[in-house]
């Protein structure tokens, strides 16, 4: 599935998706590129969505937890981080997060690890990271979060993507 099927299935699907001339004004409003950031609306809020696109090993993943880690460090924020399979998630992306908080030894003094819920909390914001897999589409729909990241997508089924 590319970029624009999930933007159509979206619209089509939930009906709540903005138009693509609204999202497009609200895009370039942000100085951001229409092809890669999506606005879709639930009510009186609006959800950004941003894909990403590049080759494998391209730092795509690296560099979203980079920023993930400086942004959990600055603010409370809970951040889900979503892959097919709970392992994969643990073996791939969480590891890039525990990468980068390493790099630094103070940085990584600045998290407490809980390895049965695959989750990291800031010590000081309370901001916390989780790693987990789509596999209980019940826990996908019920968890709430300020961020989500949908890594590896196209292995996602589309219902839980919706």
């Amino acid at each position: 599935m590319n970029v624009t099927d999930v933007f159509v299935a979206i619209t089509e699907a939930l009906e709540r998706t903005i138009t693509q001339e609204d999202a497009d004004r609200r895009n370039k409003s942000r100085n951001v590129k229409a092809d890669s950031i999506y606005a879709a609306k639930e009510g009186d809020r609006y959800y950004t969505i941003i894909v990403l696109k590049g080759g494998s090993r391209s730092s795509k993943t690296f560099s979203l937890m980079q920023i993930f880690n400086k942004e959990l460090l600055s603010r409370r924020l809970k951040i889900t981080v979503w892959r097919a399979e709970k392992t994969n998630c643990k073996l791939t992306v969480m590891e890039d997060f525990v990468k980068v908080t390493e790099a630094d030894s103070e940085t990584y003094s600045e998290y407490s690890e809980n390895k049965t819920k695959s989750r990291f909390t800031a010590k000081e914001t309370g901001s916390a990271i989780y790693f987990e897999g789509t596999e209980n589409s019940a826990k996908v729909h019920g968890m709430e979060q300020t961020w989500s990241l949908f890594n590896e997508a196209t292995e996602i089924s589309e219902a839980v993507f919706l």
